[in-house]
């Protein structure tokens, strides 16, 4: 399927799911850039995430529903991780590189609403369960590894969920970016 490029927010996206993506975060006042920055990969390909969200030094690739084409998106968790001093996802500083899909109903035919769906890469086929929860001292919203503890702004330890991802922020309803016919 060929992605439909749209306009948010004075952006052009080279998909429908990147703006609704890009809509969302503002949803959730997570600042955001668009294809800010390219990286030159340790296999020597290049590699331009969607988002990096520079308040909690995140990095968000956003991927259709079957995750299709995440090598690249595998490599720059890998080579991150690498160069990384920090060795855990729930410490602060640690790299965080997220992939997101489309939403996803809650419960066809019972909970008719679309809830985000993301989850952490650190390589290829090393994943994580991702929530996402405000911090308690910096108010910020944050993506936590379900495990962490740290606030990805600014460092602080919280009280987050240690397991299920069920907070009221992980709870909201997707927000899709306006539809002009």
């Amino acid at each position: 399927m060929k992605a439909i490029p749209t306009k948010y927010g004075g952006v052009d996206f080279r998909s429908r799911l990147e703006a609704d993506w890009a809509a969302h975060l503002d949803r959730l006042s997570i600042d955001w850039q668009y294809e800010v920055e390219g990286y030159q990969l340790s296999d020597g390909s290049w590699y331009l995430p969607d988002f990096y969200l520079p308040d909690i030094q995140v990095w968000l690739e956003v991927k259709g529903a079957h995750n299709q084409r995440v090598s690249k998106v595998e490599q720059l968790a890998a080579d991150l991780w690498a160069e990384s001093p920090v060795d855990l996802p729930t410490l602060y500083g640690a790299p965080m590189v997220l992939i997101a899909q489309p939403p996803q109903r809650v419960a066809p035919g019972v909970i008719d609403e679309w809830r985000a769906y993301v989850h952490g890469v650190r390589g290829p086929g090393k994943g994580y369960s991702v929530t996402i929860d405000q911090c308690a001292h910096c108010n910020k919203v944050v993506f936590v590894a379900l495990w962490g503890k740290d606030c990805r702004a600014c460092g602080k330890y919280n009280d987050f969920l240690m397991e299920g991802a069920w907070t009221e922020l992980a709870q909201l309803e997707f927000t899709r970016a306006p539809r002009t016919v």
